[in-house]
């Protein structure tokens, strides 16, 4: 008798059964696999200076860590400003930037850790502005050797973008620039060597205050360092004078010794590179006659000179790049290598007359010509009385613009023989009593003090001193493009200026521009910072990031 084909229903889920249990311990019995992969993996990104998990400096070194060796490919990394974007990514993606975000670009080195292969590091070329907000971004032009792309992910490439946030200014540390010399090929022969701060400095320790060392093989050059650039009991440079001569074609280390800030902060960065060039020294320069002087300078050839209440400014050319070194009686101040070049003598004693000599000093540090501009006269004392807050960009009417000052003397002050004053107008401020720490907010004739809860513009605080105009600020109201603000006293002489003319600190609808760090130069614009709070605070404290 035949075999039935047919299986029972019974047999044929006993085989399936047979089946499946075959086939799972076949599986768990195979050897693991593992998946290909795809990138090469960021395991660690470290800023240094730590000082907050999104926090860096104006001149931070971000360290990016592989799970295996990449090449320093500059144009493989950006660094922009601003925050990520959805387009950067993208952009990131396909490794070319759309033209709208290459305005963004910063200018970065990238360089291998010559200590760990796995680690690239990057660092701007030029220091960021506090409070600044940029974003690092990896590309897929940035791969290893394996050809493996860099990214966030083990296994799925996508970029690398991370946000920080720049330091607000009175968090940051000192800022310290080479000025002299500028040039990676200086001339052999040089004479000496400058640092400057943009806050002033004291030695911490008995130490030297600078030391000069040539890279190859770490000794150190004799020579003598000593602070210059005096401020007050302060000081605002270190000069390094070689007692030799220096070799040609040669790297050296200028690195600061134990420098403090009023705060306890030390200078960043600690070390610039000098490398000479094969010529002994610099071309002898000369003085090119400046064009007519501006508004309120006085012309004393070859330079032109302004006189403020806090400082004097000589301003001057020469026909090969060269420094400009000024000595105002026992002050004296240099400004850094160029063909246009402004020195800065600050502070300055009121009602003095001051003899000013200006010398031109080439790459080298030796003196090529020195020119006497006579006596300046500086002007009287008036009161400590700043501008702290500029509105010039409301969200609604123009009439909502402000001005605020601050009363930053021990007693009350008479606003009476002050002037705000633009490029294109000036308004004269009534004889109204300050209180000492109080705050004035200027306004024009139809300024609402109750704001405009439509747009957003912000009514005045309570307990501000209001000062409203019959006109409206400087006559013409504040520019929308940008412009400088200042409060000049009844001979002409600035007391405080707001650098809204600056690219940086131009002007934006619906936020404030505020001085955030009096220690330093108020016309350095990196003492401003716009409002923390994307808006304005008239009459009430500023907000810093």
């Amino acid at each position: 008798m035949k075999p039935n084909p047919k299986l029972s229903s019974h047999s044929r889920q006993s085989l399936l059964g047979f089946l499946l249990f075959a086939a799972l311990a076949l599986v768990a019995c195979a050897p693991e696999v593992e998946a290909p992969r795809r990138t090469s993996m960021l395991t660690a990104l470290g800023v240094d200076p730590p000082d907050e998990a999104t926090a860096i400096d104006r001149v931070p070194t971000i360290a990016l860590r592989f799970a295996r060796p990449m090449p320093a490919i500059t144009d493989a990394v950006w660094l922009v400003d601003g925050p990520a974007t959805e387009s950067l990514r993208g952009d990131a993606r396909r490794g070319a930037l759309s033209t709208t975000n290459a305005t963004r670009q910063l200018a970065i080195d990238v360089r291998r850790d010559p200590a760990d292969p796995n680690v690239l590091l990057v660092a701007p070329r030029q220091p960021l502005w506090p409070s600044q907000r940029v974003t690092l971004l990896t590309t897929a032009r940035l791969v290893d050797e394996l050809g493996l792309v860099a990214s966030e992910s083990d296994v799925e490439p996508s970029p690398i973008a991370r946000s920080f946030q720049v330091c607000a200014a009175p968090d940051c540390r000192p800022l310290a620039t080479l000025v002299t010399p500028t040039s990676r090929a200086a001339p052999f022969a040089l004479r000496s060597l400058v640092i400057r701060f943009d806050r002033a400095i004291v030695p911490s320790i008995e130490a030297p205050v600078v030391t000069l060392v040539r890279q190859r093989d770490g000794d150190e050059v004799p020579g003598v360092g000593f602070l210059s650039c005096r401020d007050g009991r302060l000081w605002r440079c270190v000069r390094f004078e070689p007692d030799v001569e220096l070799e040609p074609e040669t790297e050296y280390r200028l690195a600061l010794g134990a420098l403090i800030d009023s705060d306890g902060r030390s200078p960043s960065p600690a070390a610039f590179a000098v490398t000479t060039g094969a010529e002994r020294s610099s071309p002898r320069a000369d003085w090119i006659a400046s064009p007519a002087c501006g508004p309120g300078e006085l012309a004393r050839a070859p330079a032109c000179v302004a006189v403020a209440h806090d400082r004097i400014t000589v301003f001057a050319r020469s026909d090969q790049p060269a420094v400009l070194r000024v000595r105002a009686g026992e002050w004296l101040s240099e400004s850094a290598v160029g063909t246009e070049l402004e020195a800065i003598i600050t502070p300055v004693a009121p009602s003095a007359h001051v003899p000013i000599v200006a010398m031109l000093v080439g790459v080298d540090g030796v003196v090529a010509r020195e020119v006497p501009l006579g006596v300046v006269a500086t002007p009287a004392r008036v009161a400590p009385v700043r501008i702290t807050e500029v509105y010039a960009r409301p969200r609604g009417s123009s009439a909502q613009e402000f001005i605020e000052l601050v009363n930053d003397g021990p007693t009350a002050a008479s606003l009476g023989g002050l002037a705000v004053r633009t490029v294109s107008g000036r308004s004269e401020l009534p004889d109204v009593s300050l209180p000492s720490g109080a705050r004035a907010v200027v306004i024009g004739p139809t300024y609402d003090l109750r704001g405009d809860s439509r747009s957003g513009d912000p009514p005045i605080a309570p307990g501000a001193v209001v000062v409203r105009l019959e006109r409206t600020l400087a006559q013409r109201g504040l520019a929308d493009r940008g412009g400088d603000v200042w409060l000049e006293d009844r001979g002409g002489f600035v007391v405080s200026r707001a650098p809204l003319s600056h690219p940086a600190r131009a002007a934006r609808v619906g936020v404030s521009l505020v001085r955030a760090d009096v220690r330093m130069l108020e016309g350095d614009p990196a003492s401003w910072s716009y409002d923390a709070g994307e808006g304005a605070t008239p009459g009430a404290p500023d907000r810093i990031r």
